[in-house]
């Protein structure tokens, strides 16, 4: 990993006045983003192609011929509104026996708001967005902490550590890609502090962007795995053993949620 291979961590940097320390980013290279865009992009496809093989087959259940001029559409729907549904059930997916049509009907985003955030609409656009505009752009980004480690000593002998009440402490990094030198995080004490350092790792996650927001990687591909398990499930059982919250809205990586705390 990363995050944990490579010589990087967080130097101290003092004010003039010795009042504020400001720990920022030491990286020793570069995170190799381009390749790391590759393999998300190709997970995304092997993703959204299961879940087309799935729709292919089911249309074909028991020795059923799909109308030729459907051949081509037959893919697995992700509708948006309740006419995008019935557009499929009339048209490529008409060969579907009805059973396995509600089962498919049971996965779909729509009737859940904000529809834009169910993680099967993410997937289907992220999928589109890589293979027919761009390569989707992977960023390691310096993740907000509730807790941070350093240890400080004050001129006057005195030590504070964490969230000590004689001292505090507060997140500044942004949500632009994380480089040398970048300040991540500050303490602040009423006199001047002798000394600062902070032995924790740079806390980094690999984000990709999308409709204006920053995705944590590893937690997007866990709720999209676990949304297209939970829907294999679902066609071939009729149920599911355990449902999950897919809800993608914890991955938002806005500005508001990188403030300082």
């Amino acid at each position: 990993m990363y995050s944990t291979s490579t010589t990087k961590g967080l130097t101290a940097e003092f004010s003039d006045d010795r009042r504020t320390v400001t720990f920022c980013a030491r990286i020793a290279h570069s995170a190799p983003v381009y390749e790391w865009s590759l393999l998300i992009g190709d997970t995304i496809h092997n993703y959204r192609s299961a879940l087309d093989a799935l729709a292919w087959e089911v249309a074909h259940l028991d020795g059923r011929a799909p109308h030729a001029r459907h051949l081509r559409r037959i893919y697995f729907p992700i509708c948006t509104s309740r006419k995008d549904w019935e557009e499929q059930v009339k048209g490529p997916l008409s060969s579907v026996p009805k059973g396995i049509l509600e089962r498919l009907h049971s996965v779909q985003p729509y009737p859940f708001a904000p529809v834009d955030e169910g993680i099967f609409v993410i997937l289907h656009k992220l999928d589109i967005e890589d293979k027919h505009k761009a390569l989707l752009r992977a960023d390691v980004i310096a993740r907000d902490k509730h807790q941070v480690a350093f240890k400080a000593e004050l001129e006057n002998g005195d030590e504070f550590f964490d969230h000590a009440v004689d001292g505090g402490w507060r997140w500044i990094a942004g949500t632009d890609p994380v480089k040398d030198g970048d300040p991540i995080f500050q303490i602040m004490a009423d006199v001047p502090i002798q000394e600062a350092e902070s032995d924790m790792a740079l806390p980094v996650s690999i984000a990709v962007p999308h409709a204006g927001r920053l995705h944590d990687v590893f937690e997007l591909l866990r709720m999209i795995d676990q949304q297209v398990a939970d829907t294999f499930e679902i066609v071939e059982t009729g149920s599911v053993q355990k449902r999950h919250d897919l809800r993608p809205a914890t991955l938002d990586y806005s500005a508001e949620s990188a403030s300082s705390l």
